[in-house]
Parts: C-alpha cells; structure tokens; sequence
C-alpha cells in the first residue's frame, strides 16, 4: 500500500543497488511465502478453528517481529555503507572521484536506509493490525453465524 510505495521509493534515492535488489528479493519471497499459506478454515473444513486462530494470531506477531528486522536492517546496512560503499568502488579499481561518489552514496545511506526501516516496520505494523482485525471480524462472523443457525433450528422445531 502507501507506505509500501513510499518506502520503495526512498530506498531509491539511496542509489545503492544491491540495497534495493536485496529488499525486492526479500519482498518477493515474503509474497511467494503468503501465498503458500494462504488457507483458511473456510477452504479447510477439516482445519480447528482454534488451530486457524493460533494462526492467525501468529501471522500478527510474525508481522510484529519482520518490522523489528526491517529497522535493524535498515539501520545495520546504513552505518556499514559508509564504509562498504567506498570498499567497493576500490575493489572495482576505482579513481578518486568514484571513490568520492561511493563515499557520498555511503553517508546518503546513512540517513536514507534507517528511514525505509521505519517505514517498513510501520508498514509491518498496519499489516499485523490488518491481520488482527480480519482474525477479529472472522471471529465474530463465526459466533454470529453458530448462534443464527442455532435459533433458526430452534424455531423451525417450535413451529
């Protein structure tokens, strides 16, 4: 969504391309990991619902502890940038002014990375809180259902 955007975005601007192919990759296996566990009771009959619900509750928490990861990411690959930056322009047998240019992308990153791990991590947190609330309304759906049917049954036998 917004914040997904934004921070792909940002991390853009910080012109560090194994950064940015890093979080696609990163991205990508995380959605090919959604996809196959994307069954619910209401495909499964044959799943618990308390086994649905302690899934589902341990997608939140999981969203939780990915945001704490995307921050520290951000923050570990933006300090090591000022030094892995400029490394990596020496080692490709680089001049001065690449070095320079790869000093500048490093102190860039500084500032840049940590700020897409808290938008990430944000971006984490609207999930979890997305993930709860449809666990919430499926658990109300639920109980509202059971009691509907329950009353229907009680009538038609009274009638």
């Amino acid at each position: 969504a917004v914040t997904a955007g934004a921070a792909g975005a940002l991390a853009a601007l910080s012109m560090d391309s194994a950064y940015q192919t890093k979080r696609s990759v990163a991205r990508a296996a995380e959605q090919n990991d959604r996809r196959g566990k994307g069954v619910s009771s209401a495909n499964n009959p044959s799943k618990s619902q308390l086994a649905d619900a302690v899934e589902k509750r341990s997608r939140v928490a999981a969203e939780v502890v990915r945001g704490a990861q995307d921050l520290g990411s951000g923050i570990f690959d933006g300090v090591t940038g000022i030094v892995v930056e400029p490394y990596r322009a020496v080692a490709r047998g680089g001049d001065a002014v690449d070095v320079m240019r790869a000093t500048a992308r490093g102190l860039v990153g500084v500032a840049i990375k940590p700020a897409v791990g808290v938008i990430d991590m944000s971006n984490r947190a609207v999930e979890g809180v997305r993930t709860a609330g449809k666990y919430a309304t499926d658990t109300f759906q639920a109980a509202v259902t059971t009691k509907d049917d329950a009353g229907d049954d009680a009538r038609s036998r009274a009638a």
